[in-house]
């Protein structure tokens, strides 16, 4: 296999890039009923973690479960290097802690085991592949070069002998793929399907109905992110421009139209996402006057304009996109379906449209929305903050999880309630009710046991942006290491994991 290392992993060459390796596959993995491809929508990553229970509950098998149709989803013996939602709750009480000292005590230990496991390369899967083939950090050109043999080459390039040994932070979004993609194409670890991209194993499985979601991490999730203007279009790191890599795939995909019927979503309206904060109550044709960052330390902050202007791109982007597609399928028997991702975000937009009836209804649970979840106000004595509850009670949000772009449970059902709902029942005979809704909302621990301490972390990560501390302005995670027994600063931890989608 050709290879090349970039500052970017490995891109492997035009030479080494075969999906579909001669294979013969058992009968009841072939022509499933649906699969997904993508990046970490596509997976089911929420609160920027990644694990069995989590991709269980993704909006694909949300849709599968309701038509009664088997999805296979990874079943991974532990997260994928670790647990957002977990190491807040394990957080003690901020008495007395300035900002800059607050720390994650032993999450790097957690993090240095975690790796440990997923470096004995064990076969841990029951299944030889799943239908679930979304990677979390994946960029479009990952459906069709990123495999598990690639995969394994880097890990092992980076721990050369099988232990962990302190890395670069600067990897850690190389790594965090590496160990999911290496799962996720090749469960079973044979040496059969080592080099199937995602692409390949659609080639090889000839599903029914195939959705393709992709494109979020080549600039768009940045800007949700950090609250910072730039592209949303970016090239590959070989400099493939980011629509001839959408045609690239919609070209691999064109010779399924005749038994598949392809399902493209689009890219959604960035602008909807709970990590981008308004300024202020007022709304100017849907917009606030200015908007910034929640879970990130980027001090940067969006104008109205600039957020207008980035909305205006995706839905011409969309269109592009859409043509590009069509057109690689002209002539197929199974003209290509398209699920327009804006419109369902913008349908949920109360945070910007401040219209009750774009609130999300959980049943039982009451109403969500997409501003950024918040809890019960806390009582402050002085000098300390201390916690009014064990568990918080939620005021605001709902809709998506601690990093404010990925959803929550019931944020994902409704997402695929839309999805279903635009598709068509010819695609999906069965719609998707509100108890989905509901049933995912009591399955959301997030949502459930809201740690108090997420109130606190987010008003800590608001001085940290604030605050012109040397100590803070001046770090920079590249040259640092995760080494073995250090722990993580709230900085550092926080530059960490969300880091993971920023390749």
């Amino acid at each position: 296999m050709l290879v090349r290392q970039t500052k970017d992993f490995l891109f492997v060459s035009a030479a080494a890039q075969a999906h579909s390796p001669a294979m013969d596959l058992a009968d009841h993995l072939m022509c499933p009923e649906l699969m997904i491809i993508g990046d970490s929508l596509a997976q089911g990553c929420r609160s920027l973690t990644v694990d069995k229970s989590l991709c269980a509950q993704s909006w694909a098998a949300r849709v599968a479960a309701k038509q009664s149709w088997s999805f296979v989803t990874p079943d991974f013996c532990r997260y994928v290097l670790f647990d957002l939602y977990d190491e807040i709750k394990r957080l003690g009480p901020f008495h007395d802690v300035a900002a800059i000292d607050a720390r994650f005590d032993n999450a790097a230990a957690r993090m240095i085991e975690n790796i440990e496991e997923w470096l004995q390369d064990r076969v841990e899967s029951e299944y030889v592949c799943f239908d679930n083939l979304g990677v979390a950090g994946a960029r479009i050109s990952d459906l069709y070069t990123t495999t598990s043999e690639r995969s394994n080459a880097y890990i092992r390039q980076l721990f050369p002998h099988k232990h962990f040994q302190p890395f670069p932070m600067s990897e850690i979004s190389n790594l965090h793929l590496a160990i999911n993609s290496r799962f996720v194409l090749n469960p079973s670890r044979s040496k059969t399907y080592d080099k199937l991209t995602p692409i390949g194993w659609v080639l090889a499985r000839k599903p029914q109905r195939l959705i393709v979601q992709i494109g979020h991490n080549h600039g768009l999730y940045q800007v949700g992110a950090d609250a910072r203007y730039g592209a949303i279009d970016c090239s590959e790191p070989d400099g493939t421009p980011f629509l001839r890599s959408i045609r690239r795939v919609a070209t691999d995909l064109a010779p399924l139209a005749s038994g598949t019927n392809v399902i493209w979503v689009l890219l959604p309206k960035i602008s909807a996402v709970a990590g981008l904060d308004p300024s202020s109550t007022e709304r100017h044709n849907g917009y606030a006057r200015s908007y910034t960052s929640v879970f990130s330390l980027s001090r940067s902050s969006l104008s109205e304009s600039q957020v207008r202007s980035i909305d205006q791109q995706i839905r011409r982007l969309n269109v592009k996109i859409r043509q590009i597609v069509s057109t690689a399928f002209a002539g197929a028997a199974i003209a290509p379906h398209f699920i327009d991702a804006y419109r369902i975000f913008r349908d949920f937009d109360y945070k910007n449209s401040l219209d009750e009836s774009r609130k999300l209804t959980a049943g039982k649970y009451g109403a969500l929305d997409n501003f950024y979840l918040r809890q019960r106000l806390l009582a402050s004595a002085g000098s300390e903050i201390v916690e009014a509850d064990t568990l918080a009670h939620r005021v605001q949000g709902g809709v998506q999880s601690i990093d404010g772009l990925h959803p929550t449970g019931p944020g994902y059902a409704a997402f695929a309630r839309a999805a279903v709902a635009a598709a068509g029942s010819h695609l999906f005979p069965h719609a998707i009710d509100e108890l989905v809704v509901e049933e995912s909302y009591a399955e959301d621990s997030l949502l459930k046991e809201t740690p108090y301490n997420l109130e606190l972390l987010i008003l800590l990560l608001d001085l940290l942006r604030h605050v012109p501390h040397p100590a803070v302005l001046n770090i920079q995670p590249e040259g640092r290491l995760v080494a073995v027994k250090q722990d993580f600063t709230l900085r550092e931890y926080i530059e960490l994991v969300t880091g993971i989608l920023k390749r």
